[in-house]
């Protein structure tokens, strides 16, 4: 692994610790509530860089200040000021670490670590789980924690499923990384939403677990930790999706519809969900090119081409997209929405092209894999000019004749942008089948999209592709 990390043992279940503490200690010191540190739902992207990418990456987790102290029960001086925020999402949990340090003593071997013990003391403990990333960019992923040292998960079988970075500002070390919830692999711990970790308490002689935030510093040899409390909100509370938007592999045509069978085999297909009607099944669909974002949104369920009512809203079948440029700006409305609807048996608005958005839509259902009965299929091409480096999406579809309304990702009782799907651009190609490379085909379509409305787009105008 090319980093030893060697220190006295610092997780010691508090039964014990009463039993063994000095004189000189105080035993309320030792037993002291740990801080407890929330780890927010994702509303916003995590850049792993090894700092706080933008002012709100990081803002929707409320920071804990902590101080790292030597050895255990409790740590004591010399103390480091300490900074840590966490998030989630589905599949892994975040932290950001900030810990000041001076500049003439970096290394690029420190690393900083979360770790966690529970189970029962033997000793050892029964269950130990640590994850770290250094200051030079490697990580670490460890387990069975002996009060000698730890044991490299991939070295017996496992994953290392910590990925990570570091820097030093000049005044602070900044720890970035993730590690997997619930890797599955057997070596590692197994994080649930509505749970508390590291409560330090004592139950029918099973321990409630130690967690401890640490630095290990290479130039002193010496292991600086707090101990804190991780709480994970429980379901109900909203984690935000993200989409990976593939690079293209089959040209596209913008027609409405599959234009063959292989036209979009090559992305991930992605559920939509139902916000309103009985049932309803939708399908959204993203890929890139250089020079523009593809969205297909198969609309299964939507079989009837409802031409312009008099009255309920909307009027028509109807598609709405909503783009948020940059995920860590200040601002939670849209920078760009648009509009596709079906009226009078044809795609509506026609008389608007932007240079910056063609699209249209077809029941033509002839090619599609989902299904064959003939549904509203929307496909769009968005000039890649449009996002930034980290953007969202919100993507509605209505169908009036069935009352049916879905969204991507699901609806959470707000238009905020916070609750937007995050777009994670990836120049990997799905292989599910053969693919004909060559230029991309945009057909001239009669129709596109009703610009609703424009903001903060190079000062306030769209890039427009010449």
């Amino acid at each position: 692994m090319g980093i030893t990390r060697m220190r006295e043992q610092v997780a010691l279940p508090l039964i014990l610790l009463l039993l063994t503490i000095a004189p000189t200690v105080s035993i309320a010191a030792a037993s002291s509530e740990p801080p407890t540190l929330i780890s927010a739902p994702m509303k916003r992207p995590v850049t792993l860089d090894g700092m706080a990418t933008g002012p709100t990456e990081w803002a929707e987790s409320k920071p804990v200040d902590v101080q790292l102290g030597v050895g255990c029960c409790p740590p004591v001086a010399p103390f480091i000021s300490a900074r840590a925020w966490s998030k989630f999402d589905s599949t892994w949990i975040y932290f950001l670490f900030r810990i000041t340090w001076p500049a003439s003593d970096v290394d690029q071997d420190d690393l900083s670590s979360i770790e966690y013990f529970w189970g029962h003391y033997g000793p050892p403990w029964e269950h130990s789980d640590s994850g770290w990333v250094s200051v030079g960019g490697t990580t670490g992923d460890e387990y069975g924690w002996d009060d000698a040292e730890w044991y490299d998960d991939e070295a017996s079988g496992g994953q290392n499923n910590v990925e990570g970075a570091a820097t030093h500002d000049g005044i602070y070390y900044w720890f970035e990384f993730k590690k997997a919830l619930n890797s599955g692999d057997g070596f590692d711990w197994t994080l649930e939403r509505g749970h508390t970790y590291g409560l330090r308490d004592v139950s029918k002689g099973i321990y409630g677990g130690d967690l401890i935030f640490g630095l290990w510093s290479t130039t002193k040899q010496e292991f600086s930790l707090a101990y804190i409390k991780l709480q994970i909100p429980p379901a109900g509370i909203a984690v935000r999706e993200s989409a990976l938007v593939t690079a293209l592999g089959n040209a596209v045509t913008i027609d409405g519809k599959w234009t063959t069978a292989e036209e979009w085999s090559d992305t991930n297909r992605i559920s939509m969900y139902l916000t309103q009607g009985s049932q309803g099944t939708g399908y959204v669909r993203f890929k890139h090119d250089s020079g523009f974002v593809y969205v297909l949104v198969d609309f299964i369920s939507d079989t009837t081409s409802a031409t312009k009512q008099t009255g309920g809203k909307p009027p028509a079948d109807q598609l709405n997209i909503s783009i948020d440029k940059d995920v860590y700006d200040t601002t939670t409305t849209s920078d760009v929405s648009v509009q596709l609807s079906w009226m009078n048996g044809k795609s509506a608005p026609e008389e608007i092209n932007l240079p910056w958005i063609q699209g249209t839509v077809s029941y033509d259902s002839t090619n599609d894999p989902d299904s064959k009965t003939p549904h509203a299929t929307y496909e769009l091409a968005v000039a890649l000019a449009t996002f930034e480096k980290k953007s969202a999406m919100r993507i509605s579809v209505w169908d009036p004749s069935k009352g049916v309304n879905m969204h991507w990702p699901k609806y959470q009782g707000s238009w905020s942008t916070d609750y937007f799907g995050d777009l994670q651009f990836s120049e990997v190609v799905v292989p599910e089948l053969p693919f004909n490379p060559g230029l991309v085909l945009l057909a001239a379509v009669a129709a596109t999209f009703l610009f609703l409305k424009r903001r903060r787009l190079d000062g306030g105008r769209v890039p427009l592709l010449r």
